[in-house]
């Protein structure tokens, strides 16, 4: 509409014969300047209303401004490494919940629900600064979820495993049967008098973490470690003969 508006004022179309042909390029390159503007003018205050205000896009993670550093480094990849007092909140309920004591490593949060620990001698920023050539898909060793609904942990087999010297509390035994149905991934449909996660122990073997409702144990071992029927009966089959 602004190019149409010149050119009427002037009297003057670039597409007509008795103009000027460097006016007419002129005109055209005018206008084709106008309308890229404008375009770019758009994306920009459509862009800057999607991430917010004062904030570029790096590395696939929106990054504010206004936010302080740690921030960044959350928001860069989904992991925050626990302060110290939120580390002995954690603490303070892994010692209400399985008799937990201590845990020497670093804890972190990646997303929103995983606890990890952390051995390594990186820092945040130096995880950060790593991030920004190769994307980091995941760190630590996976020791526990925080349930969304309850709060409660419920931890990983490795964190079972880990901490296996130190759990004290909410122990449930299983007998034969009832571990191989475990390790084949099922749940099992027992009544217990129960309420929350415990620890599943068979002998003296910790084999994860599961949740206790009115009517049923809630299975939570991965699809890709669950033993099969027929492993479980060799191998029964191989201890009854020894």
């Amino acid at each position: 509409m602004f190019c149409r508006n010149f050119v009427q004022e002037n009297k003057v179309s670039p597409f007509c014969p008795r103009a000027d042909f460097s006016f007419r390029v002129a005109v055209l390159y005018f206008c084709i300047f106008v309308r890229f503007f404008f375009i770019k003018l758009i994306f920009h205050i459509s862009y800057n209303n999607y991430i917010g205000r004062n904030s570029l896009l790096f590395g696939g993670y929106c990054i504010s401004d206004n936010i302080s550093g740690r921030e960044k480094i959350a928001k860069m990849i989904p992991l925050k490494f626990f302060t110290k007092h939120e580390k002995e909140k954690i603490m303070k309920q892994l010692n209400e919940q399985f008799g937990i004591n201590e845990i020497p490593w670093q804890l972190a949060k990646f997303g929103k629900e995983r606890i990890i620990i952390f051995s390594g001698n990186l820092s945040e920023k130096e995880i950060f600064e790593l991030d920004n050539f190769a994307r980091i898909e995941g760190i630590g060793l996976y020791f526990a979820k925080i349930d969304e609904k309850t709060q409660d942990i419920r931890l990983s087999i490795e964190g079972v495993q880990l901490m296996q010297n130190q759990i004290t509390k909410n122990i449930f035994e299983l007998d034969e049967k009832l571990a191989e149905q475990w390790m084949m991934g099922q749940d099992l449909n027992i009544t217990t008098g129960k309420k929350g996660f415990f620890i599943m122990k068979f002998k003296n073997d910790l084999l994860g973490t599961g949740k206790i409702s009115a009517e049923k144990i809630s299975n939570f071992i991965p699809k890709s470690r669950r033993l099969k029927y027929k492993e479980v009966v060799l191998n029964t089959k191989k201890n009854n003969n020894m």
